[in-house]
C-alpha cells in the first residue's frame, strides 16, 4: 500500500471519528474538560457527516463542476481518440456465478462507457489494477464484463492502476504506442477532478465523461437524518478532497513545468 492509502483510512468516517471518540475517553481521565471536547466533536462530527445535507453538499461541490456529456454534440467540436473508462476500486464475489465480477461502481460506469461507444463508435480502454480477493486484475474483470453482456472487445486494457505514481510512465508509453492524445474520461462526476488532474498532468487532452451523480434528499426532515448512504458519501467526498491536495503537492509543479514546456 502506498503512504496515502495508510493514512486515509484514519482521514475518513467513521474511523476518524472513532479514533476522536476512543482519544477523548483516554484523555477525559487526565483532563476531563479537554477529554469531553474531543469526545464531543467525534460524536457531532460522527452524526454530521451521517446527514444528507453535509453528505450530498460535500458531493455536489465535486460533481456539480461537470455538466453531463452530450455526444452527439462534443463530437462536432472535439475529435477525441478513444473512452477511457475508470474501474471503481474493487471487484464483488458473484455467489451464483461463483466468481468474482465488476463492483457497482464499475458496472455504473461500464455502461455509460458502452452507451458513449454507440454514439461515438470510439474504441473503450478500461484501467483497473489487481484487487483483493481476486487474482484477476479488475481491467480483466471489466474486459470480460463488456464483451459478455454488450459484445464489446476492448481496444486495450491498463491494470497497472490508473492513479499510481509508481506506474505512471507505464501508463504514458502505452498511450503513445497507442496514439492516444485525447480520450473521453468516463467516471462519476464526484471523482472526475482528481481524474482529470492525472490525466493532463501526464500530457493527455482529456474530455469529461461525467456519470453516476448523486442526488439530495427534498425534505428537510429527510436531511437532517443519518443514514449509511450519507456517512459513505461523506467518506467518499473526503477522500476525493484530500487525494486531490495530495496529487496536487506531488506533481504540481512538475505539471505545471510540463504545460510551459
Amino acid at each position: 500500500m502506498t503512504l496515502f492509502s495508510d493514512l486515509q483510512m484514519w482521514l475518513l468516517p467513521p474511523r476518524v471519528n472513532i479514533l476522536l471518540i476512543i482519544m477523548g475517553v483516554i484523555v477525559w481521565l487526565l483532563a476531563p474538560r479537554a477529554g469531553k471536547v474531543i469526545a464531543g466533536i467525534g460524536i457531532l462530527s460522527l452524526w454530521l457527516f451521517s446527514t444528507p445535507f453535509i453528505a450530498y453538499h460535500m458531493i455536489g461541490s465535486l460533481q456539480n463542476q461537470y455538466a453531463m456529456l452530450d455526444p452527439e454534440s462534443a463530437n462536432k467540436n472535439q475529435s477525441p481518440d478513444a473512452i477511457l473508462v475508470l474501474g471503481g476500486d474493487g471487484s464483488v464475489y458473484d455467489d451464483y456465478r461463483h466468481g468474482y465480477t465488476v463492483s457497482d461502481v464499475t458496472l455504473q460506469r461500464l455502461k455509460y462507457a458502452a452507451y458513449l461507444r454507440q454514439k461515438t463508435h470510439l474504441p473503450i480502454i478500461v484501467s483497473g489494477s489487481k484487487t483483493s480477493g481476486s487474482q484477476a486484475t479488475e481491467a480483466d474483470i471489466m474486459t470480460r464484463y463488456l464483451q459478455e453482456n454488450d459484445n464489446i472487445i476492448v481496444a486495450f486494457k491498463d491494470e497497472k492502476g490508473q492513479t499510481d505514481d509508481d506506474q505512471r510512465p507505464y501508463f504514458i508509453s502505452m498511450f503513445k504506442q497507442k496514439h492516444i492524445d485525447s480520450i473521453y474520461l468516463v467516471t462519476n462526476g464526484w471523482n472526475m477532478a482528481r481524474s482529470q488532474f492525472i490525466f493532463e498532468c501526464a500530457g493527455i487532452n482529456v474530455i469529461p465523461a461525467p456519470m453516476g451523480y448523486e442526488e439530495g434528499v427534498d425534505d428537510a426532515l429527510g436531511n437532517l437524518t443519518p443514514n449509511r448512504h450519507a456517512l459513505e458519501m461523506s467518506a467518499v467526498a473526503i477522500r476525493e478532497f484530500v487525494a486531490m491536495h495530495w496529487y496536487q503537492m506531488k506533481q504540481g509543479s512538475r505539471c505545471e513545468a510540463r504545460s510551459e514546456a
